[in-house]
Formats: structure tokens, C-alpha cells, sequence
């Protein structure tokens, strides 16, 4: 009999996918895959000294989704492991929606692991040595191999070719692929050689998805006319690019620290400015737009004036970025527009190529408008990539060239106007003038109030009771909070030292939250997020604390809504 648990036992140590005390939240749809990920996990769970749990996703698509559910419950009750359904209107989400069925379905499925993983965390909360959680997923060889092709086609470069990886941060959590190792005719040969049994989607028989077509046709031939190991090499290859577009990833973090001009002014009152020589960024990041407030203490029924603008600067030395190969050249450039506005798709491989091309250039100035309000302006040998918002042209950056800055003979003069100091000594007080405190009383009296906060916009805040049957709103753009749980005076301001923010399983220092997530380092301490005294309740785009989300025993809603118009 084959050994497929030690195989996959050594691949879930080998990568560091599931540590002793943890618990596993795998998702199960019933097929092959998602069967033998459970039977595996099952088998090696007392080895490796983790627990388990079983998500079940209705998709609500085909009529035979409901007897996957009870196919997969049956399981779990035989096995004695807890099990999660979660019914999901797909067809209604990509009627609303107007993207694809295989891409809501993906969004749904990993949303809806994520919000059982944290109502698991939820329940551990009070345990001294809460267990971390991660997510297993049943992708395997052949869906890697399926994913660099399907890329491939798409016109993708490196990164979209790397494939799928054993493991990655998404959200607060570990997502993991343990059979990531295996082919899936292993994986239906471990099945049959244990007498398992699993269900067949019939719209994975179906050429309705491009990905169906590479599965059933491009890989099958591959195998038989070329060579009978095409999927173990393909997926090979992409476990290979993924260590390259690691590697590239490195040197390109390497050049931004001499590249990239980062002093930064935080306040033109005070003329303090701070440096960072080496900011951080992944493509995990979320949208954390700062900017330095100049006004002083802000009435919370303030209404935004039209025509102002926000923005959120990097500049280049192109000296030094002249001296790069393409390849770091323009994997920097994409870098510096993702810390502008992480998530952006509409960046193609044409706007990199023209806006390398001017950055080569060395006479006079020049500029090139990108999507999103990105704007790139060249001056000689510095480039400014600015992100701007209402404005009629782009205006000054937040941003000043150090050069320029260390060359100006008043800051010489007096050196302690610049800052250059560690992370803590840098957070900002209570009584920093840039914070925004939000009238409660009008609240309660049913006003509508509205707040200008720097880099966020225009934010309107009003109370209603709860309605169980509400849908709660899951953008960016608009929150729900429980009102109610908010014990003290609420404000936007900046981070203070000492500051926490509730997650799923635990407490977090917001600094520590603010590390994990990746924030860059010189945005951290600009940022303008809503607080209850000490407490985090929204950082924008990031996360509401969970002690402020609305549960069953919600009786009040503050919504709260976003306008960056």
C-alpha cells in the first residue's frame, strides 16, 4: 500500500504548515480532493498534536449541493469532528456583482473560512494559551499545474506563474495546502486503496471554465503525446519561479532602500520631519493612506470643502534607478504604485514599459497619468508618483526629496527639526491636535455627523437600531459597529503607545497588529483611526475590532460610511 501519509506528514514539516496545539479549519466540499485532505488530516492529527474542524460551502448553484452537505456532515459525525455549514447565494452574489461564477465562488469560499476561523478564535478567546488557527485548502499538483498554465495563457508574468504556494497569510490567518505535494491520481489512488468514497461535481465534467478545458484536454494530452510526468513537471517548474519571484523580491527591496527618497513631512507647524530608510510592503497589504494634519482641533460636524487635495507621494532618485537591470526596474516601479493604493489590477505591463522609458530619460520634465488618479511626474533626475484626490492637477507631495532636505541650510543650522528616532519614540500623544472627536449626544438625537479626516475623506457617521435580518455591509467602505460596546469618548486620531486592538482569538498591541499586516513603517504613526479611549475600533481598510462587531446581542448599529469622492 502506498505511503501517501508519511509523504504528505513530511510536506506539512518540511514547510512549517501546522504547528503542535493548533487547529485546523479544513474545507471540505466532499470531491476527491477535499475528502482525502480530510482522511490525511484525520490520520495525522494525534502525530503532529493538532485539532481539527470541517467547513462545508453550498454554493447554492447546482441541485445536488445540498446531498454534498449531508455527504460531508455524515463524515464528520462518523469521525466525531466538528462541522460548519455555510450556505451562500452565489448565482444572486454574481447577478449583483457582474463578475464571474468561478471568481465570486472563490472570494465567498475563502471569506467564509475566514469568518469560522475567527468564530473559532472567538470561543478560545478566555484560554490563557489560545491555539492559533490556519486554513487547509485541497489544492494539489495538478491544480498548480492547471494555475501556471491557466496564467501562462492570461498573458501573466513571473508572480501570476509562481502558482500556488504551501502557505500564505491571508487576512489574520495561515491559509495552507497540505496535498499540495500530491498528483491527483495519487490522491484518488489513496481513496481507493482505503475504501473511501467522495462525490463528483458534475460542473468539473463541464468545459464551461477555461481551467476545465486545461484539466480535461492540455493536460491529458501533454501526458500522453509528450511526456507521462508533464503534470509533476509543470508544477515542478512553478514551485521553482516561486523561489525566483521570491529571490527577484528581495533584490528589488534591496534597490528600494537606495532608491526610494523617503523623508517625509509630517507637520509644517511644527517643521519635523522623519526618514525611512527601508519600507516595508507586501502584495498582501491593505489601502493605508497617510497624511499629515495641519489643522488644529476639528469640530466633528465638519462638511468636507470641495475642490481640496490629498496626497500620498513616493519619490526616486533615478540616478541610482538608472543603474538597474529592467527586470529590478520595473518590479520597483509596481512596488511603489501598490504602496499607493494596494489591490491595483488596472496597472499593465504597457504603463510599466512607458513609464520606465521616462524615467531613462534625462532631459527637462515629463509626466504620465495612470489609473486610479495615479500620477507620475519626472523632474530631471527624480520621479514623483503621487495619488491624488479632487483636485484639478496633482499640487505638492507629502513627500521631500532628502537630498534637497539635507542640503537646506536652516535645517543644518538646527538639526533637531529632523526626526530620527526609533518606532516608539515617534508615536503621537493624546493631545495631538490632529484627532477628531465624534459628538455622541448628536448621535443619540438622531443628527447625521459628518467628519473630515485627512486621507480618508469625507466620513459619515448615524445611529439606527438593529434589524437581525439586515444584511451587514461587507466593502470598504461602509461598517457596521455595535454601538453600544463603545464606552468611551470616540475619535479618529493617530496611534498612541499603549493601544490595542481586539482580533478573533485575543488582544493584539496595535503596534504588533500593525507589524503582522505589514503596514509600511512611515505610515503607521499617520494614520487616522476610529478609537474608544484606548481601544481600536476601526482601523480603515484593515479591520474593526471584534469586541465592536455586531453580534446577536447587538441592539444599536453605528454606521459608519466612507465617502473619498
Amino acid at each position: 500500500m502506498s505511503n501517501f501519509k508519511q509523504i504528505v506528514k513530511s510536506f506539512i514539516l518540511e514547510n512549517e504548515l501546522i504547528g503542535r496545539g493548533e487547529t485546523v479549519v479544513a474545507g471540505v466540499s466532499g470531491g476527491a480532493d477535499s475528502v482525502c485532505l480530510f482522511h490525511l488530516l484525520r490520520e495525522l492529527r494525534d502525530e503532529l498534536s493538532f485539532d481539527m474542524c470541517v467547513v462545508h460551502i453550498n454554493h447554492m448553484i447546482r441541485d445536488s449541493a445540498a446531498e454534498d452537505a449531508e455527504f460531508v456532515r455524515g463524515l464528520c459525525e462518523e469521525y466525531d469532528i466538528d462541522f460548519y455549514l455555510k450556505n451562500i447565494d452565489i448565482p444572486a452574489l454574481v447577478e449583483k456583482s457582474g463578475r464571474s461564477e468561478e471568481e465570486v465562488g472563490r472570494d465567498a469560499r475563502y471569506k467564509a473560512f475566514e469568518e469560522i476561523a475567527e468564530h473559532i478564535g472567538i470561543g478560545h478567546i478566555e484560554m490563557k494559551n489560545a491555539p492559533s488557527i490556519v486554513i487547509a485548502t485541497a489544492h494539489n499538483q495538478n491544480d498548480q499545474a492547471e494555475t501556471m498554465l491557466h496564467n501562462l495563457f492570461r498573458g501573466s508574468r513571473l508572480t501570476g506563474l509562481a502558482g500556488i504556494k504551501p502557505k500564505r497569510a491571508r487576512g489574520e490567518f495561515m491559509l495552507i495546502r497540505p496535498i499540495l505535494i500530491l498528483e491527483r491520481t495519487e490522491i484518488e489512488e489513496y481513496l481507493n486503496e482505503n475504501g473511501y468514497t467522495w462525490r463528483t461535481d458534475e460542473t468539473n465534467l463541464k468545459d464551461d471554465y477555461t481551467r476545465n478545458r486545461i484539466r480535461h484536454h492540455i493536460l491529458p494530452y501533454a501526458e500522453q503525446e509528450i511526456n507521462t510526468g508533464a503534470i509533476k513537471h509543470t508544477a515542478e517548474a512553478a514551485e521553482y519561479l516561486g523561489e525566483l519571484d521570491d529571490y527577484l523580491e528581495r533584490q528589488t527591496e534591496l534597490a528600494e532602500q537606495r532608491i526610494l527618497i523617503n523623508v517625509k513631512l509630517s507637520s509644517s507647524e511644527q517643521k519635523a520631519y522623519s526618514y525611512s530608510k527601508e519600507p516595508e510592503y507586501t502584495e498582501t497589504d491593505q489601502l493605508a493612506e497617510a497624511d499629515p494634519s495641519t489643522e488644529e482641533n476639528t469640530s466633528a460636524k465638519v462638511i468636507p470643502k470641495t475642490g481640496e487635495e490629498s496626497c500620498r507621494s513616493l519619490s526616486y532618485d533615478l540616478v541610482e534607478y538608472r543603474k538597474e537591470p529592467t527586470l529590478i526596474r520595473k518590479r520597483l516601479l509596481m512596488r511603489g504604485l501598490k504602496k499607493l493604493l494596494p489591490g491595483i489590477k488596472d496597472v499593465t505591463a504597457t504603463h510599466l514599459d512607458d513609464l520606465d522609458r521616462m524615467c531613462l530619460q534625462r532631459k527637462g520634465s515629463a509626466s504620465i497619468n495612470l489609473p486610479y488618479r495615479i500620477k507620475a511626474v519626472r523632474s530631471y533626475d527624480k520621479l514623483t508618483i503621487s495619488l491624488t484626490y479632487n483636485s484639478k492637477e496633482t499640487g505638492s507631495s507629502n513627500f521631500i526629496d532628502r537630498k534637497e532636505f539635507e542640503s537646506d541650510k536652516t535645517q543644518k543650522e538646527n538639526p533637531s527639526n529632523i526626526i530620527d528616532k526609533s518606532e516608539d519614540e515617534l508615536y503621537n500623544t493624546h493631545n495631538d491636535p490632529a484627532s477628531y472627536t465624534i459628538d455622541r449626544d448628536a448621535l443619540e438625537r438622531g443628527e447625521i455627523v459628518s467628519v473630515d479626516v485627512p486621507n480618508l475623506g469625507s466620513v459619515v457617521l448615524s445611529l439606527t437600531s438593529y434589524d437581525p435580518k439586515g444584511k451587514i455591509p461587507d466593502g470598504e467602505y461602509t461598517k457596521w459597529l455595535d454601538y453600544d460596546k463603545i464606552k468611551h469618548s470616540m475619535q479618529f486620531r493617530k496611534r498612541c503607545k499603549g493601544d490595542l486592538i481586539q482580533v478573533g482569538n485575543g488582544t493584539k498591541s496595535l503596534k504588533k497588529f500593525m507589524i503582522d499586516e505589514k503596514i509600511p513603517s512611515d505610515d503607521r504613526n499617520n494614520m487616522f483611526i476610529l478609537m474608544d479611549g484606548d481601544a481600536v475600533v476601526w482601523l480603515p481598510f484593515y479591520r474593526i475590532g471584534s469586541s465592536y462587531k455586531v453580534d446577536s446581542t447587538t441592539e444599536r448599529i453605528l454606521e459608519v460610511t466612507l465617502d473619498r469622492r
